[in-house]
């Protein structure tokens, strides 16, 4: 995960995807689609410090697609209020197997600490259903 903004091939900053889940396929396989709709992806290891450093170099048009449960080490509600904290300024889309009761409540508490949540995926994540919450039309 690097903390430099994209920049096109016209040297304009682009918009970012940052993908956080601890599954690795999963996170590829998020990362494909985010690029396909025409965002950057930028694939980030549920660590505390590597998602620290991602929100502290985020800008509004870019987008976080986060996994809820991350491991032992950091779980979802940790990462929303360090979220918060650092003022993450792009969007997020929150996306667990768990369902919906459990993104709903988390969806509320990214709302009380001032984040935008562009929607909420159970999973599995469809094309069809990321590419409406990034924006995307198609």
């Amino acid at each position: 995960m690097t903390g430099d903004t994209a920049k096109s091939d016209t040297g304009v900053a682009s918009r970012r995807a940052f993908v956080v889940d601890d599954d690795t396929l999963t996170r590829q396989l998020i990362a494909a689609h985010v690029e396909q709709a025409g965002f950057v992806p930028v694939e980030v290891e549920p660590q505390q410090s590597d998602i620290a450093g991602t929100a502290s170099s985020s800008g509004p048009d870019d987008v976080m697609i986060l996994d809820i449960i991350l491991g032992p080490d950091i779980d979802g509600f940790e990462v929303i209020r360090m979220l918060g904290q650092t003022g993450f300024a792009g969007r997020l889309i929150l996306v667990s197997g768990y369902g919906t009761d459990y993104l709903q409540t988390l969806s509320s508490l990214a709302g009380a600490l001032s984040l935008q949540v562009a929607g909420i995926i159970e999973k599995p994540v469809r094309p069809a259903e990321l590419k409406r919450f990034l924006g995307v039309e198609g």
